[in-house]
């Protein structure tokens, strides 16, 4: 009985035992999952706004007015602007790919109601529900109307009608204009925060100097990001960033962006013949660029 009672015993662990490693696999599997859907998500939808702005695109010229690094923000994207030549920081994972991208509409844009060149001054029309306006003079803006974009310091936002004075905005831009704060977030991966073991997407905010304003984690446990272009100036092929960079305003041309995405679960959950190791699921997607400011 002693011996009939260890099998039975044995056997209970062992169905035990394998429904645990079954639920922890579909759990890594789900997790895993749903930060590819979530990371796919927030990564489109900047990478297709990359150069937006509220009047639309294809407007010409676009004029800069001392704004810093941003003076060719209507690239909309550059790729792997990290290291000589570029930003210094943050430090992305060896043999990742990272991408500086600006938009002007990742907040609702206001309406300009007047402008006058010779004074100096916007007066820009209501906000959006629940919509704040606060600048300082370190900020970089853009207002455009149907033919012109201007991008410029701020030196002054204030309610309830909002009044930004810069002199250098050098004509009266129209009514039914917009006025929106230009924003700049590199996507890279980098080092979990607070010590934590393994890599993730991060999403760090650049300021006009190319300091980083803030830096967060968008999913955690990403252990590669490549990305390629395709371009007006090679439109047979996707290309590396690096090959962009050869071509006269090369960021300016680029059409779409493919992104492949490498994410890893939590845990050591699947059993190889070398043991227990952790999910892997490499994602694939392409993401069109609207067109913006050319």
């Amino acid at each position: 009985m002693f011996f009939v009672g260890l099998l039975v015993v044995a056997a209970t662990l062992s169905v035990y035992m394998g429904h645990r490693n079954s639920y922890a696999l579909v759990e890594g599997a789900g997790r895993v999952q749903e930060n590819v859907r979530f990371a796919t998500e927030i990564f489109s939808r900047e990478l297709r706004e990359a150069g937006g702005i509220g009047c639309g695109g294809n407007l010409s010229p676009v004029y800069h007015s001392q704004v810093g690094q941003w003076g060719q923000w209507d690239r909309g994207l550059v790729g792997n602007v990290l290291g000589a030549g570029g930003l210094t920081t943050p430090t992305p994972l060896a043999g990742t790919d990272s991408v500086l991208v600006w938009s002007a509409t990742a907040e609702n844009p206001v309406p300009i109601v007047s402008h006058s060149a010779a004074a100096g001054t916007l007066v820009l029309g209501p906000t959006a529900p629940g919509q704040t306006l606060t600048y300082k003079n370190s900020d970089v803006v853009v207002a455009c109307d149907g033919a012109r974009v201007f991008s410029f310091h701020p030196s002054q936002a204030n309610a309830p009608n909002y009044v930004a004075a810069k002199s250098n905005v050098t004509d009266d831009l129209q009514p039914m204009g917009f006025f929106a704060p230009l924003g700049a977030h590199l996507w890279y991966v980098g080092a979990r925060a607070n010590n934590a073991v393994g890599n993730s997407l991060r999403r760090a905010v650049i300021d006009d100097q190319g300091g980083v304003v803030s830096d967060d984690e968008v999913i955690d446990n990403v252990s590669a990001l490549t990305l390629s272009y395709l371009s007006t100036d090679r439109p047979t092929q996707y290309i590396s960033a690096a090959d962009v960079n050869t071509f006269t305003d090369g960021w300016k041309h680029v059409l779409a962006v493919r992104v492949s995405l490498t994410v890893v679960s939590q845990d050591n959950v699947s059993t190889t013949a070398n043991g227990a190791q952790q999910l892997t699921e490499t994602v694939a997607f392409t993401v069109t660029v609207r067109r913006r400011a050319l």
